[in-house]
């Protein structure tokens, strides 16, 4: 496990986000913890502008991280999404698998799902179009 101080505050940054309070990992003899003190979630998802893109075709959620398209929890039958979909603003819409982490991805916007822009499974990278929602 060779991460970079960036990669830790990244992770950091992550469990803010999601509203988690630590993560413990583990690999080859080496462990890292990290725990957040002071963790502020609303319950809706704070987004850059640079993940999301505003066109005539509707909101187009971007990744914020690099990984693996997930549609659905491991834990889950369905999706967390269907074309046609209504969807609130801070909804789970899916998530990126990096190693054995999940991050989420919240809807930035009210609306409905119009567009599915990756397949279940697919490498993506910061920045990635996801989903457009109208």
């Amino acid at each position: 496990m060779a991460l970079s101080i960036r990669d830790i505050e990244h992770l950091a940054i992550l469990l803010e986000r999601s509203g988690l309070v630590g993560i413990e990992i583990e690999d080859a003899g080496q462990r890292l913890k990290i725990t957040l003190h002071h963790v502020a979630f609303s319950g809706t998802a704070a987004h850059s502008p640079m993940n999301i893109a505003t066109t005539s075709a509707g909101t187009v959620v971007k990744a914020e991280v690099a990984g693996i398209y997930v549609a659905r929890h491991p834990w889950r039958e369905n999706p967390f999404v269907q074309l046609g979909q209504a969807v609130t603003e801070g909804e789970l819409v899916g998530l990126v698998k990096i190693g054995q982490i999940y991050t989420p991805i919240p809807s930035p916007a009210t609306g409905s799902v119009v567009e599915i822009l990756v397949e279940t499974g697919t490498a993506i990278g910061f920045g990635t179009p996801i989903i457009t929602i109208k």
